[in-house]
């Protein structure tokens, strides 16, 4: 995965259509209340870096701002999202966070 990374073509940072979370969605507990994946997937866009698009919210974040405890369960919409090209995966090989890049 490792050597793929720079070959993934990543999402335009320059593209003006750009989806938009307001922070407010997430810290009032809103997001907590939809449905699961598209929650998981609002926080990696709240999260990323514009120009690389990548970020690394740990599943503690992932939970307390998504209101999902289980972490199989978070586990599962990621390898889903991998499944379906949306996103790759970097994994840590200690115990700090992975690092997801949202892809085109």
């Amino acid at each position: 995965m490792n050597d793929t990374l720079n070959e993934l073509k990543i999402r335009d940072p320059k593209r003006k259509e750009r989806f938009c979370v307001d922070n407010e969605f997430f810290e009032r507990g809103y997001a907590a209340m939809m449905g699961r994946y598209a929650l998981v997937y609002f926080l990696f866009a709240k999260y990323a870096y514009m120009e690389t698009q990548t970020c690394f919210p740990s599943y503690e974040t992932i939970r307390k701002y998504t209101g999902i405890k289980n972490r199989n369960t978070i586990a599962k919409i990621i390898r889903a999202f991998e499944d379906l090209n949306i996103i790759a995966v970097k994994r840590s090989k200690v115990r700090k966070a992975n690092t997801y890049i949202l892809i085109h």
